[in-house]
């Protein structure tokens, strides 16, 4: 058998070989893309996790839920359980025959409309704006769950 290092003129010392040079490149390789998996977000993670601004008035309770359980964060986790809870809170005052309690729910919600925007201008690290708009959703929904029972 022939040696391929003096087939091509290479004393084959100083040289890796090819098995050398192959686990050369796989090392490489191997840590270009543990650092590429270390900087991109968990797979399982809706895009709404990292991004606050979502449209949550749009989706509906199942679709908030299913984001909230996909969250890795617990703040933002909580955050979109508040939100899906808020919006069947919404629905459920929108539906109701009584005027003045629409009334209630659109000031309620016109309130965390405006919080929500302010949140976004105080806090710019996501988890201090969700700690925020966590405890405030926990305030409006005490208090929209209170003038719910006041018209049954």
């Amino acid at each position: 058998m022939v040696d391929l290092c003096l087939l091509y003129g290479h004393s084959g010392v100083s040289e890796l070989g090819f098995v050398g040079k192959m686990l050369k490149r796989a090392v490489i390789v191997g840590g270009l893309l543990l650092g590429l998996w270390y900087l991109l977000p968990p797979l399982g993670e809706h895009a709404a996790c990292r991004e606050l601004d979502f449209d949550y008035l749009s989706s509906s309770v199942i679709q908030l839920s299913d984001i909230a359980a996909s969250c890795q964060s617990g703040d933002i986790s909580q955050l979109y359980y508040h939100r899906a809870y808020y919006v069947d809170m919404f629905y459920e005052g929108e539906n109701a025959e009584y005027s003045s309690l629409n009334y209630h729910w659109h000031s309620h919600r016109m309130f965390m409309e405006l919080v929500e925007v302010f949140a976004g201008e105080l806090y710019r690290d996501d988890e201090a704006r969700a700690e925020f708009l966590n405890a405030e959703y926990e305030r409006m929904v005490l208090a929209a769950e209170l003038n719910l029972r006041r018209y049954r």
